[in-house]
């Protein structure tokens, strides 16, 4: 007698679970995020990615949040015209860019 494989955990149904080490989690990089605005910390990322989008030569394709030396900032990855995956850490406070970087 042939039964069901169990669902995969995470799937639909399951309860949340705390993100794994090293996994980047877009649901607490979201929450952070609007925790920051709400606070005044941060722009929101609709702001920060109208002001960054002339150095932008691509299409984005993830963004996150997260705390770098003691500074709010959204990374944003894209993929550039040439097909490379690029990386940009904006200052969330004031939209600068501070690092443009090739992913590996």
């Amino acid at each position: 007698m042939a039964t069901a494989p169990a669902p995969a955990p995470g799937g639909a149904g399951a309860p949340a679970r705390a993100h794994e080490k090293g996994k980047h989690d877009p649901d607490a990089d979201h929450e952070r995020a609007r925790a920051a605005v709400e606070r005044g910390e941060a722009l929101p990322l609709d702001r920060i990615l109208a002001a960054v989008r002339p150095h932008i030569d691509g299409e984005i394709v993830e963004t996150g949040f997260e705390r770098e030396h003691g500074v709010w900032t959204y990374e944003i990855k894209y993929i550039d015209r040439a097909g490379r995956m690029r990386e940009i850490h904006v200052d969330a406070r004031t939209a600068e860019i501070l690092e443009h970087e090739d992913e590996p």
